[in-house]
């Protein structure tokens, strides 16, 4: 990015909102943060907003911070939590994401959209890798949702000129985190008193994790280059959850015996790999390589999060 640019980030006390908001804080640039709720790790920036969306001071709260970009990360990030209430997802998806870029549209048009979108738009692609124009076909409501979402922010950029940037972030992960596999597998390894650690599926299963912090240099890039349209954001690299665990155990010196149900969870996709040539060729490629990643993550699940007692 070129300059210094009012970022304003939507769902900024979540695991991405608030590294993006850190990230971009530590660039040098203003930063609104803007969510339901702040908690004690919520992030360092220039300035906090407390507020659900959709809310009607959100326009004014536009209007008066201005900024030339916003990060939309508001929204449900729970595969499960879509089954049990799609409505709610629903609204908390794409109703709210057209609420943002209605406001911008007739309050700050000139303000650059960015979508924190999912890989879940592929559901399980028939070809790896997959790139950004393959075929969509979600699993759960939650990936209808994302994918419903990226039409919106179509839609607004070619009827009313909004400059929109959808990312299909794939298997993100990273320090802070407290939900998914990874957190999953590290607080089911050190639970005591549970001799053999459940996990679903086979193992032969694959995600393409990407560290957070690759994730917020992709935007980064994205923006210093003006794009627009949809990038798939990952590493590349196809990796079995048979793999991970192996990776996790080392990294917590942990010998405990790891079985896999055979059972695949509702919503959950079989095969993941991106092809990421499109970002590439702007010069992105990841940083924090996998072994170094979950090392990383390891160190700060034993030494920040857990407890004993838990």
């Amino acid at each position: 990015m070129n300059g210094r640019d009012r970022i304003l980030v939507t769902g900024a006390n979540g695991f991405l909102g608030s590294f993006f908001c850190n990230y971009f804080s530590e660039q040098g640039h203003a930063v609104l943060a803007l969510s339901r709720k702040f908690s004690d790790t919520s992030p360092c920036v220039w300035e906090r907003c407390e507020m659900t969306l959709p809310d009607s001071r959100f326009v004014e709260r536009v209007c008066s911070f201005r900024p030339t970009v916003l990060i939309h990360c508001a929204g449900t990030s729970s595969v499960a939590v879509s089954y049990e209430a799609p409505y709610e997802d629903f609204l908390n998806s794409p109703s709210t994401c057209a609420f943002v870029l209605e406001t911008l549209r007739t309050a700050a048009d000139h303000c650059f959209f960015v979508l924190v979108s999912s890989a879940s738009v592929y559901g399980n692609p028939p070809q790896l890798p997959v790139a950004e124009l393959a075929p969509v076909a979600p699993l759960s409501p939650y990936g209808y949702h994302k994918w419903m979402s990226e039409k919106v922010v179509e839609e607004y950029s070619r009827c009313y000129g909004i400059r929109g940037l959808t990312l299909r972030v794939f298997s993100a992960y990273g320090e802070g985190l407290r939900k998914q596999v990874v957190f999953d597998l590290c607080r089911k390894l050190l639970t005591p008193g549970v001799d053999v650690v459940e996990v679903f599926g086979t193992g032969e299963e694959s995600r393409d994790f990407i560290h957070v912090a690759d994730i917020a240099l992709a935007i980064d890039t994205l923006l210093t280059h003006g794009e627009t349209g949809v990038f798939n954001i990952a590493s590349g690299s196809e990796v079995p959850i048979r793999t991970l665990v192996t990776l996790i155990k080392r990294c917590l010196q942990v010998e405990k015996p790891v079985c896999f149900t055979g059972s695949v969870r509702v919503g959950d996709p079989m095969r993941w790999q991106a092809d990421i040539s499109k970002i590439s060729r702007l010069g992105f490629q990841p940083t924090i390589m996998l072994e170094q990643g979950i090392k990383r993550y390891c160190d700060w699940f034993v030494n920040n999060y857990w407890r004993p007692s838990r």
